[in-house]
């Protein structure tokens, strides 16, 4: 059973400067197996492989990712598996707490194109911040599915941020659930091992911000605490929801995390709140050297035992998929240094696991073998 598959990438060191890049750059990847609609504007998530990507523009709460902290959210990059078709066209805008850009950060695929880019505009972005991506359809194009990248910009060096919610479901109201800070999963899990993430690098955890679908209610709430080693670290970041308030923040507490360590998020119900969806919860992770980054995944259902399977490498529940062509995801120009998987019991005696690195469907030597629960290369 797989518990996660982490990457640390390095975008803008000296390994691998690329030109015009700053340090600090943290890139993004998202996308999606689902198709795109042929006639109706649609919204998607611009962090990470959601279960469902995309959805109505009244569903647009359920797909914002939040920022932890301030930046510039830049080059935008978007990938599609099919191309439009003659005089049709998908237009991609990234929309800033509700509304376009401005100025507008967006690039349209037309005809027989398959890819486009918006590397001139460049929007500023401060904590508390939501952004999402609106695909716009012209001409009734042939549907198919999407990738996107883009890189945020931190105005603090070595800042970058983690995310996660449940998107249109609810956490429970009587007892703890755990979610990843790697994308959406819906309703979060009674089990906190199939939801942490592990941090490749040394780093501190904090500013962390909160934001559910409503109130709790009068004389009840939920409580919202980083996790590190599926506990919670002391003087960590904390914050709790109560009463008529939909969200909280911790600017103060901060947490040390070790290389190897897995990290989490729990939120606890008190006195039997309104049921709630998380609409962000969200972390600064401060690397130690600036321009180091994770690219996580997570998935809380079993490996695949007789077949080669692929998977996201940025997700909340990155499902498996025999086909690679699916779950691909686009990135920029970076250096992938590390891999580490953690899983949730080991394979058994005499079997094993390898997880490798594809670029453009092709095997590169980036991969770890595992004979135990966890490794790293």
């Amino acid at each position: 059973m797989r518990r996660l598959l982490r990457f640390l990438a390095s975008g803008l060191l000296a390994v691998c400067l690329a030109p015009g890049a700053w340090a600090g750059d943290q890139v993004i990847v998202g996308g999606s197996p689902d198709d795109l609609s042929a006639t109706a504007t649609e919204v998607g998530q611009l962090f990470g492989m959601p279960e469902n990507t995309f959805g109505a523009t009244s569903f647009e709460t359920n797909l914002r990712t939040y920022l932890s902290t301030a930046g510039t959210l830049k080059n935008l990059r978007v990938v599609l598996d099919g191309a439009p078709g003659a005089g049709t066209s998908y237009e991609f805008r990234v929309t800033l707490n509700g509304v376009d850009t401005s100025p507008l950060v967006g690039c349209t695929i037309s005809g027989t194109a398959t890819s486009c880019a918006d590397t001139s505009n460049t929007v500023a972005l401060v904590g508390g911040d939501y952004v999402a991506v609106t695909p716009i359809p012209t001409g009734t194009p042939t549907v198919t599915d999407a990738m996107w990248t883009w890189v945020l910009t931190s105005t603090t060096s070595a800042e970058t941020i983690l995310h996660g919610n449940t998107a249109s479901t609810s956490v429970s109201a009587t007892a703890a659930r755990y979610g990843p800070l790697s994308g959406t999963e819906g309703g979060w899990e009674a089990t906190e091992g199939l939801t942490e993430i592990v941090a490749p690098v040394a780093g501190t955890l904090k500013h962390l911000r909160v934001f559910l679908s409503g109130s709790p209610g009068a004389g009840k709430s939920y409580a919202i605490t980083a996790r590190i080693n599926e506990a919670a670290p002391s003087g960590g970041p904390t914050c709790s929801i109560a009463d008529t308030a939909s969200s909280c923040t911790d600017l103060t507490n901060t947490a040390s995390v070790a290389a190897g360590d897995r990290i989490g998020v729990e939120i606890v119900p008190t006195g039997t709140p309104t049921t709630r969806q998380v609409r962000g919860a969200v972390l600064t992770f401060a690397t130690a050297t600036d321009g180091d980054f994770l690219i996580a995944s997570t998935d809380a259902d079993a490996l695949a035992t007789g077949a080669t399977a692929y998977t996201a490498l940025q997700a909340g529940d990155a499902e498996d998929n025999a086909t690679e062509g699916v779950i691909q995801q686009i990135g920029q120009t970076m250096t992938i240094k590390a891999i580490y998987v953690d899983l949730s019991g080991a394979p058994g005696a005499g079997t094993s696991y390898q997880f490798t690195l594809f670029q453009d469907e092709g095997t590169t030597g980036l991969r770890s073998s595992h004979s135990r629960r966890s490794n790293a290369e």
